[in-house]
């Protein structure tokens, strides 16, 4: 008759458990660059929306941009400075 640890070491689970438990760092880091692709997807569909938003993001000094309303610019320029710094920390 088979003991507790036989019984566990031929497991299959046990195997994904122990590559994944392995690989879960680099695991993490595929799924966070995935996940910006996607982000960034979606930041390349409103930069083609938005002529402000677009100006802001390729560097382009907020003083030069036409401003439609300026408290939504206000929250544009802020938006960006996230984004940007999340593009960094990513990177």
């Amino acid at each position: 008759m088979a003991d507790a640890y036989t019984k566990t070491k031929n497991r299959p689970d046990r195997d994904i458990h122990f590559a994944f438990q392995e690989n879960k760092a680099e695991l993490h880091e595929t799924m966070k660059r995935e996940a910006m692709k996607r982000y960034q997807e979606e930041v390349d569909q409103l930069m083609k929306q938005d002529p402000e938003l677009k100006a802001l993001i390729e560097g382009q000094d907020p003083a030069t941009i036409k401003v439609t309303d300026k408290e939504v610019f206000e929250l544009k320029k802020q938006w960006v400075a996230d984004y940007l710094e999340k593009v960094k920390q990513v990177n």
